[in-house]
């Protein structure tokens, strides 16, 4: 039997030995992993196996596809017809296929675990380019590290594939796979446009800008047959990106930076951030802040005497700024090996010069994104997916590259693993964490008597409350269509923000009016049957939304406090639901000329 298996050996030229090394080099890869980072891998599971958690963005993008799985969800709904307006049309089909067969919820749950398991494969593969198992293994560990891959993944939303197709990207570019690149381009079109743009722009740069030995499997081709290949990526991209630039124009022209005196909802103290409207700034800023929270790792730390006071700021005002210290000389330290480590890689490796395209894509889609923004969505995405990506991978790569500094180190591959090994190691130990998988979730009560008295109602109600908290949450939570809510008062088109704004204004009036008529209003005009009212507010003071609505809320709350509220007037009459302070009308109760509350 033995003579019989060498013969088979030599007759199939396998080398078991060098099977036997990769496959325990593959066990000790995932088991170390698993191990280190426990809680993060143990945290993914936490969302499927418990229905009261979820990320707080569902609340946005996952609902409207409930009307495809019960069709009388949500079917004259604004908002859910709006936000399928927007999806992208992968993105869209893959939901709307799925409900036909299963809850949405179940998917966006489960999709965030196969992504995720992908885009680490990606990098795994992509960084073994610089670095065999070594490289992998520190750019995976970076990955499970930080919040900022879990945090994109959460709740299967359009973002989630953003960081997954990147990573494809960047194993095309470092492998040299154009053809493979300009597939990712098309398909990236049809789940997460910006990752197409991102990738579209290292594409050109890898065609028309580097030299013919740096081009890969393109490293033949004519320009003439760059220039068509790149013309027909970008024509394919194109054409699966033109339905949804048609579906979402029935809700008007996109909002620019100039529109923002007509429309204050989109600029400053409206809807958005500093970070999502104009100005946008520099690049470089946004640049420096993503990469470096790239290195900085959530859930616990890996020694906790150690790394957990330069993450968490120490204790006492003397900890703090002796911990900010410590972290800023640790990033300006990982980012000078990283500049030295990829230059001097750079200037001896076209997978490395072609990897940098992904970093100029970047910077050139911020610059062109603000200059026409919204249109090619907010420009920091354009850094928020390339940089954690390149900081993953450029760290080990560049911390390997390190010992061909000095002459008699330069052909020693131990050397070069063990250099990558400790200083990514040193890194994780200071900065790191174990991961967590739950960046971004939420928990809600299943058993609160609120959510299940909304949930009971007819599913054609149309509900309205402050736009805020539990009304945030009744899409998802209880699957009934609301007035407006914070989380999907969006202020990117036209149509839409006012339409949006005709609502809140209405809401308003209602809410704090003095009289019977802005109810009456809300009910026959808007198609309101219930209204959410959160006593506390009618108090000493209104609570708070964004421009053009303060204003509004002050005067009408003002102006009900002289008379005497009429949402308190129709309490004993039109209340279906009490938890002091939270209550809920029906205005099909209403009652002109009703007393005051017992």
């Amino acid at each position: 039997m033995p003579k019989l298996a060498d013969a088979l050996t030599r007759e199939l030229d396998i080398d078991v030995i060098k099977w036997l090394k990769t496959g325990l080099s593959l066990a000790l890869f995932v088991a170390s992993l698993v191990i280190i980072y426990e809680p993060a891998l143990l945290g993914m599971a936490t969302p499927i196996a418990e229905a009261d958690v979820f990320n707080e963005d569902v609340r946005q993008q996952i609902w409207p596809f409930f009307r495809y799985q019960d069709s009388s969800l949500f079917q004259d709904d604004l908002i859910a017809d709006y936000y399928m307006s927007c999806f992208p049309v992968g993105y869209r089909l893959l939901y709307i296929g799925s409900a036909r067969l299963a809850d949405p919820v179940a998917l966006s749950k489960l999709l965030p675990v196969f992504l995720m398991a992908g885009f680490l494969t990606a990098m795994a593969m992509a960084a073994a380019r610089f670095g065999a198992m070594p490289a992998a293994w520190c750019a995976v560990a970076i990955c499970l590290s930080t919040p900022t891959f879990f945090l994109s993944a959460a709740g299967g939303l359009p973002r989630a594939f953003a960081f997954p197709l990147l990573a494809l990207v960047a194993l095309a570019l470092v492998r040299g796979r154009v053809v493979l690149l300009c597939g990712i381009v098309v398909i990236a079109a049809a789940f997460y446009p910006v990752a197409t743009a991102i990738g579209g722009f290292a594409l050109a740069l890898t065609l028309l800008v580097l030299p013919a030995r740096d081009r890969g499997t393109a490293a033949h081709w004519s320009l003439r047959r760059r220039l068509g290949v790149l013309s027909a990526t970008a024509l394919m991209a194109a054409i699966i990106v033109l339905p949804v630039a048609i579906s979402s124009h029935r809700f008007g022209p996109v909002l620019t930076p100039a529109d923002a005196t007509e429309f204050p909802e989109s600029g400053p103290g409206g809807r958005f951030g500093p970070g999502d409207r104009a100005p946008f700034g520099s690049p470089w800023n946004a640049i420096r802040h993503q990469s470096r929270a790239t290195f900085l790792g959530a859930g616990p730390a890996w020694i906790e005497s150690i790394g957990a006071p330069a993450r968490e700021g120490g204790t006492g005002d003397g900890g703090r700024e002796r911990a900010a210290t410590r972290t800023r000389i640790l990033m300006w330290t990982i980012h000078i090996i990283m500049l030295i480590g990829m230059v001097r890689l750079a200037m001896r490796d076209a997978g490395a010069r072609r990897l940098l395209t992904l970093f100029a894509a970047g910077v050139i889609g911020y610059g062109i994104s603000a200059l026409v923004a919204p249109r090619l969505y907010i420009p920091h995405r354009y850094i928020t997916y390339p940089i954690p990506i390149l900081a993953a991978i450029a760290l080990p790569a560049a911390a390997g590259e390190l010992p061909s500094l000095f002459r008699r180190l330069r052909e020693r591959p131990r050397v070069r693993a063990t250099s990558m090994l400790a200083i990514c190691i040193f890194t994780l130990v200071l900065a790191g964490g174990r991961g967590n998988a739950l960046a971004g979730y939420m928990r809600w009560d299943s058993e609160n008597s609120l959510y299940k008295f909304v949930a009971s109602i007819p599913p054609d109600s149309l509900i309205a409350g402050w736009p805020e908290g539990p009304v945030d949450n009744f899409p998802y939570v209880c699957r009934r269509s609301v007035l407006i809510s914070r989380e999907t008062h969006q202020g990117f088109h036209t149509v839409y923000v006012l339409a949006m704004r005709e609502r809140m204004s209405a809401l308003i009036d209602a809410y704090f009016a003095g009289n019977i008529e802005p109810l009456i209003r809300l009910r026959d005009e808007f198609g309101v049957t219930h209204l959410f009212v959160d006593l506390g507010h009618l108090r000493s003071s209104p609570p708070v939304y964004f421009k053009p609505f303060n204003e509004r809320t002050q005067n009408r709350f003002d102006e009900g406090q002289v008379g005497g509220f009429e949402i308190t007037r129709q309490l004993k009459r039109a209340t279906v639901y009490r938890d002091l302070p939270l209550v809920i009308l029906d205005l099909s109760r209403l009652r002109a000329g009703a007393g005051r509350p017992d």
